[in-house]
């Protein structure tokens, strides 16, 4: 980012920001073997949705459980592919 457009930043900006890097700290270790064109991708979505019902909710507060449920949703999608694969037990 250019130093100008640091000058530029609205609160929604810095927001989504700080959106985006926890979700990438969050998910990296889950989805490593994934492209980086795809994570990132998947990580903007995510930050997008994130706001958009963040900004329904309270317009000011972030709430990080919202993101350790999706976190948790993802490692157990994640067990569960890898037990598949290993011929362990499927979902029924």
């Amino acid at each position: 980012m250019a130093i100008n457009e640091a000058h530029h930043l609205t609160d929604g900006d810095l927001r989504r920001a700080a959106i985006v890097h926890d979700l990438e700290f969050r998910l990296r270790p889950i989805c490593d073997y994934w492209p980086e064109d795809l994570f990132r991708s998947m990580v903007e979505r995510l930050a997008d949705i994130t706001l958009k019902y963040e900004g329904v909710a309270s317009p000011s507060i972030f709430d990080p459980r919202t993101t350790d449920r999706l976190v948790d949703d993802v490692r157990a999608s994640l067990e569960r592919r890898v037990l598949e694969r290993a011929g362990g037990p499927r979902g029924r």
